[in-house]
């Protein structure tokens, strides 16, 4: 049985067995804090892109795409 995991989690996971605190990444990376927040809480809706507006994706369209490449 596989045990299908969306991005954000699997990072927000990967980051937590590291023992890494999400202020550590963003300092690290220069990411806001609130990005990466929303990447790990697949928020994809409120995501904002270099200034740009909201980035507004098919987020079942995403997943779908996703899941086929498991």
């Amino acid at each position: 049985m596989r045990i299908i995991m969306s991005i954000g989690k699997y990072l927000k996971q990967i980051r937590i067995n590291k023992k890494i605190t999400l202020q550590a990444v963003s300092k690290e990376l220069r990411i806001s804090y609130f990005f990466l927040e929303a990447i790990e809480n697949d928020d994809f809706q409120n995501i904002l892109y270099a200034g740009m507006d909201i980035m507004l994706i098919d987020v079942d369209s995403f997943n779908k795409e996703i899941q086929a490449h498991l």
